[in-house]
C-alpha cells in the first residue's frame, strides 16, 4: 500500500507534504506532527455537543439509501434497536436533523413531505454530500440500451456491456466477466467493488459509461459505433 497527504495553511504560508511507501505510519499523523513542530500544538477541540433524545418514529424520517456525490457509492441509513445508523455506524442525535458520527457531523435535509432529500457529512471541513435515491429495477429495454462496446482513451481499454435476459455484465477479453447489480437509476455495482454508471446529454440520450472504485473515482468510456 501507499499513502500521500498534503496540508496547506495559507495564513501561515506553510504547506506540508507527506509520501509513505506503506500503510503505516499514518501520513496524516506524520503531517500533523511536523506541523505541530513548526506552528505549535493545534488548539484543543471544543467539547462534544450533548446528545438529545429522539423518538424512534422520528428517526425513521432519516432512513434512506444515499448516493455519495463524490464516489457514487451507495450508503444506507437504518434504525436498529432505537438508534439511527449509517452503514452500521451509530449516529448520536443533536436535534434539528443533525447527528454526530464519532467526531464527524452529519445533517439531513427533508422535503416538504418529510421524506429524506439530502445529507451532508462534515469531517473537519472535508464535506461529503449525499442524495437520497429511489430503488431502480431496470427493464430489459433499459439494459439493452446500454449494450455494446465501450472504449477509454485514457486507459486504452475496451470493454463490452453485455446483456443476457435480465442480467448484465462487463466483459473484457479474453476471460474477464463481471456481473452487474442495479443500484439506482443508471448505476450498477460491479462484482469487484466498482461502480459503473451511465451519463446522459441534455436531451436524455446516453452519453458515456463511467467506472469508479476506491482508488479510481471516474474513468469515462465512449461508445464505439457498430
Amino acid at each position: 500500500g501507499y499513502q500521500t497527504f498534503l496540508a496547506r495553511y495559507p495564513d501561515q504560508k506553510l504547506s506540508v507534504a507527506v509520501l509513505c511507501n506503506g500503510t503505516s505510519p499514518s501520513a496524516g499523523g506524520v503531517a500533523a506532527a511536523v506541523t505541530d513542530e513548526i506552528l505549535g500544538p493545534y488548539p484543543p477541540s471544543p467539547p462534544s455537543p450533548v446528545a438529545v433524545e429522539v423518538a424512534p418514529d422520528e428517526l425513521k424520517k432519516y432512513v434512506a439509501v444515499w448516493r455519495n456525490e463524490r464516489t457514487r457509492f451507495p450508503d444506507q441509513s437504518v434504525v436498529e434497536n432505537g438508534a439511527l445508523r449509517l452503514n452500521g455506524g451509530p449516529l448520536r442525535p443533536m436535534g434539528d436533523g443533525k447527528f454526530m458520527l464519532g467526531s464527524w457531523r452529519i445533517s439531513f435535509k427533508l422535503g416538504p413531505d418529510d421524506k429524506p432529500v439530502s445529507a451532508e457529512l462534515n469531517n473537519n471541513g472535508d464535506i461529503t454530500r449525499y442524495i437520497a435515491i429511489a430503488d431502480w429495477t431496470p427493464t430489459a429495454a433499459d439494459l439493452s440500451s446500454f449494450a455494446g462496446d465501450w472504449f477509454s482513451e485514457e486507459a486504452d481499454a475496451r470493454v463490452t456491456f453485455a446483456v443476457e435476459g435480465d442480467k448484465a455484465f462487463i466483459v473484457q477479453r479474453p476471460t474477464t466477466r463481471i456481473p452487474l447489480r442495479a443500484l439506482y437509476k443508471d448505476h450498477f455495482m460491479a462484482g469487484g467493488g466498482q461502480v459503473v454508471w451511465i451519463t446522459r446529454d441534455q436531451k436524455g440520450n446516453i452519453d458515456k459509461l463511467h467506472v469508479g472504485g476506491s482508488r479510481m473515482r471516474d474513468m469515462p468510456f465512449d461508445r464505439l459505433k457498430k
